[in-house]
């Protein structure tokens, strides 16, 4: 917590909030003196108090919800477009990954950012290559969905917005798809350092899938507003294993070569 202002430290312990030394050497270029804020949504505000800016993006604490929020500012004392975490760690990442860019480009950096955080904290990844095949495989789901919403309406890619008119958003479904496909693919060893042979592989992949098609029809059962026909989820389901299988067998190929190249 050196790195921080006495008042700071003070502001965090009261509402219980901890920074690792980690999280604080990556804010250490943007840490301000603390200034007293709003937030400011719609026409509800409530008081906040910034502590790190990079650009008009902030980092505040929420003294109503007691929790860090990350929103921009064009230097005057109100927060705007306020994303709020109770994890700090995601807070982290979504401030750190922000810009000076328009509030939709904001907004998408703050989604990545936070399921990038989510999915780092669901699964113990043991190295920076598991990691980044977890993240990749999360993509190749999520993209899944939208794939198979197209195919199953016969709609093109252009009129992707129409349909979202008639279905509502597509992304919070992609977005829960993907993280039952990857938590599914975890349970069942697949992002584990060590990898047994490919058809091992494979077959738990399809096992981990089944299990992942049982989930989201659960979870779209349990949450009516997020529902999408059973055909739609059948064809995200395949494929996504089409995708995963795919990156599977290329990571075989490259750490054959890899092998064969020493």
């Amino acid at each position: 917590m050196k790195l921080l202002s006495a008042e700071t430290q003070i502001l965090l312990k009261v509402t219980g909030i901890n920074l690792t030394d980690n999280q604080l050497t990556r804010l250490g270029p943007y840490l301000v003196p603390v200034r007293r804020m709003e937030i400011v949504a719609g026409s509800v505000r409530s008081p906040a108090s910034e502590f790190a800016r990079r650009g008009s993006s902030v980092l505040a604490l929420d003294h109503a919800s007691g929790v860090l929020a990350v929103g921009s500012s064009d230097g005057d004392s109100s927060l705007r477009n306020t994303e709020r975490f109770a994890s700090p760690e995601m807070a982290v990442r979504v401030f750190l990954s922000s810009s000076d860019e328009p509030a939709g480009s904001a907004q998408r950096l703050s989604r990545s950012g936070a399921v990038l955080a989510l999915i780092e904290g669901l699964i113990p990844f043991r190295s920076r290559s598991v990691a980044l095949l977890a993240l990749v495989e999360g993509f190749i789901a999520f993209l899944a969905l939208y794939i198979a919403v197209l195919v199953r309406f016969e709609t093109p890619f252009s009129h992707i917005r129409l349909l979202e008119q008639q279905l509502g958003p597509l992304w919070p479904r992609a977005l829960l798809f993907s993280l039952i496909v990857v938590l599914s693919l975890s349970a069942f060893g697949l992002y584990s350092a060590r990898q047994r042979q490919l058809s091992g592989v494979l077959v738990r992949v399809v096992v981990a899938l089944i299990i992942a098609s049982c989930g989201v029809a659960a979870l779209f059962y349990l949450v009516p507003s997020l529902r999408l026909w059973r055909g739609v989820e059948a064809l995200a389901v395949i494929a996504a294993g089409c995708g995963v299988m795919l990156s599977r067998l290329l990571l075989a190929v490259s750490r054959g070569l890899g092998s064969n190249g020493r």
